[in-house]
């Protein structure tokens, strides 16, 4: 599971994959201004969720 991610070369993750960085964003969560803007867009995805309550 890689936790960074190069914006621009991006791929798609296969679904299990998905869910090990969205389990990892819920137990690694960060509030917004102390966030890795280079972590994956999924882990950055989950973590927007959790902030918005959904």
């Amino acid at each position: 599971m890689e936790m960074y991610s190069d914006q621009k070369s991006a791929e798609p993750v296969d679904p299990i994959e998905e869910m090990q960085l969205r389990t990892w964003a819920r137990t690694h969560y960060l509030p917004p201004q102390k966030r890795n803007s280079k972590w994956h867009p999924v882990i950055l995805d989950e973590m927007s969720r959790k902030d918005r309550g959904t």
